[in-house]
């Protein structure tokens, strides 16, 4: 059974030592990497950095190329063009095509590709195959038992809970202490509370292995969470790379903007430095002129007294327990505002409030900003 050649390419990292050992966490390097499906692009022209034992998330809507670059990195495709290096050593390039099972590389896949015909203990213990096999059942044994599951270890896949089934599928993973482990959508299958929890015991896990960590997800709370930086995906292509709070505060454009919170976003014209629109005038802090988008979160809303504040009429309230969203009608703009406040909020729709959005919080992107088309991949 050990002698079986994985088919779903979980516990892709191989290992000749008679016990697993922890291995030191590798840096990966992509330059200039293009992949290629016919006419259509999946990956373009990406260059990326992933320092050892960094978490990096791969955030973007579906068909961006999230997964294609995942699955390059691992070895699963060839990149047209570029050069994809672990620990400095060329993986796919112009000087070397490495198998992914040479590669140092564990997979976990989102829908966590168990085998139903092998043992709890059997799925896990699969990856340690050059190992002896009492030595890789221990192993596994081992790996089971922080999991919380050593009870399951001779039970079957189909009598385990979705959360059960991700710890076994992360334990699979993480026993043959991959030098870079890879994350595809981990944890879109589970219930909300479930999701939360499974998030942080894979980060506790992440950290104490001190494992570099590449995570494909759409959700950019996921992404916010987990990742020690975030890489965000549109056609193929890193729009912006950073940390949260970089991404967060300087989105590179609308797109990086609306990809990590809602936003709302409302016409305006920048002349001289100064954007101006419905909601008065704002400086620019970039090189726009002429028609704009002035975009700012709900939460930086605030509600004003002060005579200066901008009159706008309350169209509804939804109340989310601890916040409440608030929908405002503002002259001059077509769309609702929303806004979000802790605060106990008493007006009532048709009532008129007044609002204040701080200028440090406006972020001014051309109006003629255009998406490029994507990939189903």
């Amino acid at each position: 059974m050990f002698a079986q050649r994985a088919e779903h390419g979980v516990g892709l990292s191989t290992h000749t030592n008679r016990r697993a050992t922890a291995s030191f966490p590798a840096s990966v390097k992509l330059e200039n990497v293009w992949r290629r499906f016919g006419d259509l692009v999946a990956v373009r022209d990406v260059s990326l950095d992933v320092a050892p034992g960094e978490i990096l998330c791969l955030l973007g809507p579906s068909g961006c190329g999230k997964t294609t670059l995942l699955r390059l990195v691992c070895g699963l495709e060839t990149p047209d063009e570029g050069r994809i290096l672990i620990d400095e050593r060329e993986m796919s390039g112009p000087a070397a095509n490495v198998p992914p099972e040479a590669r140092g590389v564990g997979l976990m896949f989102q829908d966590f590709a168990l085998f139903p015909h092998m043992t709890i203990l059997e799925n896990v213990a699969f990856g340690l195959q050059a190992m002896e096999r009492n030595t890789a059942l221990a192993e596994g044994r081992r790996a089971l038992e922080r999991m919380g599951l050593g009870a399951y270890a001779d039970a079957y896949p189909h009598v385990l809970s979705g959360g059960q089934q991700q710890r076994v599928a992360l334990a699979r993973a993480i026993v043959p202490r991959p030098r870079v482990m890879m994350m595809d959508e981990p944890f879109s299958g589970l219930d909300p509370r479930l999701r939360a929890s499974m998030r942080e015991e894979t980060l506790a896990i992440l950290r104490e292995t001190h494992t570099t960590c590449i995570i494909v997800t759409h959700e950019a709370e996921e992404a916010m969470l987990l990742g020690d930086r975030i890489a965000v995906m549109r056609g193929g292509e890193i729009v912006q790379a950073g940390t949260t709070q970089e991404i967060f505060d300087h989105p590179a454009d609308l797109f990086v903007a609306e990809m990590m919170s809602e936003i709302n976003v409302v016409p305006c014209k920048v002349s001289g430095g100064v954007a101006r629109g419905p909601l008065g005038s704002y400086p620019s802090r970039t090189e726009v002129s002429g028609d704009a988008l002035m975009c700012f979160r709900p939460r930086v809303v605030r509600f004003s007294h002060e005579a200066t504040a901008i009159p706008a009429q309350v169209c509804g309230t939804r109340s989310l327990g601890d916040e409440t969203v608030v929908e405002l009608g503002v002259e001059g703009i077509d769309t609702p505002l929303l806004a979000r406040t802790s605060a106990p909020f008493e007006a009532e729709p048709g009532g008129w409030v007044g609002i204040e959005v701080p200028s440090e919080k406006v972020h001014i992107f051309p109006a003629n900003h255009q998406v490029p088309a994507s990939l189903d991949r």
